[in-house]
């Protein structure tokens, strides 16, 4: 995903620990490990269970940096039954880089990646951790059956960058 989207220069998972979301796969430069809920645009993004575009990173009140040279900004929250188990966190050297075509995206892509998310919980019960609950807001635990977020691993790691691409 990092290779095939031009003009980023961050794309990671922070997870849904507790009440903290802690990061996972990433590509891009080194980053913040762990994000409170509801601090920054990915811990907003998760306690809100929404989307958020930001075109302009330097406009954002406590915005908290993966790296120094982005400028703009989409977090997308994945989402099981009602429950926000992680965010994707996409970042760029370029104002207003992400446009509503771009989220659109995204977003279709999380879905069906939360899909196959779900497919494997289903037969791996160790795949879902029971521990750290997230809901939307207004979620009614009649509506639906309870599910909870994707466990995440220890340690964050990195992808390699594909062979030939340039440092951004």
């Amino acid at each position: 995903l990092f290779a095939e989207i031009p003009n980023i220069n961050w794309l990671g998972l922070y997870i849904v620990r507790e009440s903290d979301l802690v990061l996972g796969p990433y590509n891009g430069r080194p980053a913040c490990v762990r994000i409170p809920m509801g601090q920054g645009v990915c811990g907003r993004s998760a306690s809100d269970a929404r989307t958020l575009r930001v075109a302009d990173v330097d406009q954002i009140s406590g915005h908290i940096s993966c790296d120094p040279a982005s400028k703009s900004e989409i977090v997308v929250p994945l989402i099981i039954d009602e429950v926000v188990i992680a965010v994707l966190d996409v970042d760029s050297p370029v104002y207003d880089r992400f446009s509503r075509q771009d989220q659109d995206g995204i977003e279709k892509l999380c879905r069906v990646f939360v899909a196959r998310l779900r497919a494997l919980g289903a037969r791996d019960k160790n795949f879902i951790c029971p521990a750290q609950r997230i809901r939307r807001p207004g979620y009614r635990p009649e509506s639906s059956p309870p599910a909870t977020p994707l466990e995440a691993t220890q340690q964050p790691h990195t992808t390699q960058r594909r062979p030939g691409a340039r440092p951004r």
